[in-house]
Parts: structure tokens; sequence; C-alpha cells
């Protein structure tokens, strides 16, 4: 039995851990999250993690799955998270500026 998926999937939410247990299937400890310590047990033949607020499945790659195996996305992408104050007024600038200058363009000619 392996520990890679376990391993896997908590660096990919940038977590670290510290095992505490061992036994031929099964496997405890606690992750190191920014919200503080979160203990675990993870099940190595099932390939499940169990959290004190959630079960959660994963594949042999360490992604987080459903019962039929299919892969479950659960972040979203910063590209696509919305935009910063800062870019918004530097955008509201622009948007006026250009107003200004087709407001001047009307007047003139």
């Amino acid at each position: 039995m392996s520990r890679k998926p376990l391993v896997l999937w908590a660096a990919r939410k940038q977590w670290t851990l510290r095992f505490s247990g061992r036994t031929p299937t099964e496997v405890t400890g606690t992750f190191s999250t920014a919200d503080g310590p979160v203990a675990f047990r993870y099940d190595q033949e099932k390939r499940r993690i169990y959290l004190p607020s959630e079960t959660i499945l994963v594949n042999d790659f360490g992604w987080e799955v459903d019962e039929k195996g299919r892969t479950v996305f659960r972040s979203v992408a910063p590209h696509k998270s919305a935009a910063k104050p800062s870019e918004t007024k530097i955008n509201d600038t622009s948007n006026q500026e250009l107003n200004n200058q087709k407001s001047s363009e009307e007047e003139n000619g």
C-alpha cells in the first residue's frame, strides 16, 4: 500500500503533514494548514482521507475523485478571480480619459 496519493493531495493544497501512526493499511497524523493543524486518518486500501469535517476519496495520483472515480475539481484558477481594486481603478481612469477625449473631439469637430 502506498501513501503517495495522500502526500500528493496534501502538496496540491500546499499543506505539510506529519505522520503519528502507521499500520499495514492505515496512517494517521496531522496536516499543517494556513488555518492551523488538522488531524487526519488515511485508509491506504480505499484511498480515503478522513478529516474531522469531511471524507475525501483520492485516485493513485492524489486527485480528488467521486465514488465513480471521476476527478472532482474544487479550486478556482487565479486568473478567473475578481479584479483587484487597484486594477479596477486603473481601468476606470483609462475609460474616463477615453470618454473625455471623445467629448473633446466631438466638440471640436
